[in-house]
């Protein structure tokens, strides 16, 4: 892997290992109750720390700051034109890829089509029936009965234990009414359930491989007391991966600097924050600074495992296992 200007690169991973460090240090933002285990799946990850669940509490405004309003501005367009986030796309996925000297995997963001052929094998048909037509509403850009209907699916969700307990319905399929209603309230100027949706949304997002985390993330913490610029976080990362594709490893002192800016107070557990950490992993590992780049994404791992985040948990892993036995 080219290293570029060694000097310079080891100035910007000094600036981004202290930085990253004080996110690994930091404690709870918060000390109000936090986003809800759904149901049982509280029980399918003994290994979630419930503290951390409980640091991830804001006091979610019922109208959204002007700044707030523009920073997720994306998140009112057609679902079709501005699909949701998948960790497959991610900032933290593609440093993994990179490190453990893997060809991109292709385009994951088929998610949703693959619901879609499973959802009907599904035996509880009322709920799948009410995913599927939610899925639809999307395609027309139909917020008014998309929120409707995602609604309907969450009431479901209340009264039917089973729906969560059998673990028979794919974790996506239990996610879509949150993430698509949050989605078609935001179209529709009504914040105050957009940020509650995205609110209950946040663990079932990790329950699905992070699928539209970063954008419920950005719902949920658009408060301005956070600090965090999530449209700079969203541009930054896109420029990132691109210059990473195109060898212009010069330019990632910018885009350290814009992420860390981006990432404002942001709790520790945060999906953002993590992301940008394991992207400060790659650029020790770039730097040749082997032992920090291990115990930074040892460090990830414990954070993501902390708060149930398998998707980030299972990549920091894998990158801190090829760095100490390459």
């Amino acid at each position: 892997m080219k290293t570029g200007n060694p000097v310079l690169f080891i100035m910007i991973a000094g600036v981004l290992y202290l930085s990253y460090a004080l996110y690994a240090q930091k404690g709870s933002m918060q000390t109000q109750r936090g986003p809800e285990m759904p149901g049982e799946l509280a029980g399918d990850s003994p290994a979630v720390d419930e503290t951390a669940l409980a640091s991830l509490s804001v006091n979610v405004p019922k109208k959204l700051s002007e700044q707030a309003r523009q920073q997720i501005a994306y998140l009112k367009q057609p679902i079709k034109v501005r699909p949701f986030s998948s960790h497959h796309n991610s900032l933290s996925h593609y440093s993994y890829l990179r490190i453990l000297d893997r060809s991109q995997e292709g385009d994951r963001v088929g998610e949703i089509n693959r619901l879609k052929e499973a959802l009907p094998k599904q035996s509880n048909q009322a709920f799948a029936s009410l995913v599927l037509q939610i899925l639809a509403d999307g395609e027309k850009n139909d917020p008014k009965n998309g929120l409707k209907h995602a609604l309907a699916a969450v009431d479901l969700i209340d009264r039917d234990e089973k729906l969560v307990a059998d673990k028979k319905m794919p974790p996506l399929a239990l996610l879509v009414p949150f993430v698509y209603g949050a989605r078609f309230a935001l179209m529709l100027d009504d914040e105050a359930e957009a940020c509650a949706l995205a609110q209950e949304s946040l663990t079932y997002c990790r329950q699905a491989n992070d699928f539209a985390l970063k954008d419920m993330e950005a719902l949920y913490y658009s408060a301005e007391k956070q600090g965090a610029d999530f449209a700079l976080f969203n541009k930054t990362s896109e420029s990132f991966i691109e210059s990473l594709k195109a060898g212009k490893e010069m330019e990632f002192r910018a885009y350290s600097d814009d992420l860390l800016k981006s990432l404002g107070n942001l709790n520790k557990y945060s999906y953002h924050v993590l992301n940008a950490r394991l992207a400060g992993v790659l650029m020790l590992e770039m730097t040749q600074k082997r032992i920090a780049a291990i115990e930074e994404a040892k460090s990830i791992r414990d954070r993501a495992r902390e708060c149930g985040d398998a998707a980030v948990c299972e990549d920091a892993g894998k990158i801190a296992d090829r760095l100490e036995h390459p």
